[in-house]
């Protein structure tokens, strides 16, 4: 649905992109080229000092730039270059956890350990701290209130 706005003479979708970086790219490859840009956040789910987390972004141009805009970002891609990562020499890893990653082999179980500590134990006394310091901010705010005049 790029190329459509419900205001007739509002901005146009440009694109739909995974995450900020990508519609932050996006916007800088427009900007230099002088076509003015705004970004919507689809599904806002703000995270911690405002950062996103898991939304996409809409990139949106005035009507009259969007055929410059798209011819753009065509040029860009064409310029670009592709890096076939299987080609590249990246040298010989050299510690374990790289040749063990390098020949494909599993996880140890400390590396299992780790995961499951910091995704699941870490996260869960976290949560427990904060749940902790918010009831005993509650029972200080009810003790002030309790014993005031």
């Amino acid at each position: 649905m790029t190329g459509k706005s419900p205001d007739p003479d509002g901005p146009v979708v440009l694109g739909t992109y995974a995450n900020e970086i990508k519609a932050g790219l996006i916007r800088a490859i427009l900007g230099e080229a002088g076509i003015e840009t705004r970004v919507r956040t689809d599904d806002a789910m703000l995270g911690i000092w405002g950062a996103s987390l898991g939304n996409t972004k809409t990139v949106m141009v005035n009507p009259q730039d969007l055929a410059m805009a798209r011819e753009v970002l065509e040029r860009v891609r064409e310029e670009s270059i592709d890096i076939d990562w299987s080609e590249v020499d990246v040298g010989d890893p050299e510690d374990s956890i790289a040749l063990r990653v390098a020949a494909g082999e599993a996880a140890s179980g400390i590396d299992r350990w780790n995961h499951w500590f910091f995704r699941t134990v870490l996260p869960a006394i976290a949560i427990g701290l904060v749940l902790l310091v918010g009831a005993l901010l509650i029972l200080a705010l009810i003790g002030l209130l309790v014993s005031s005049p």
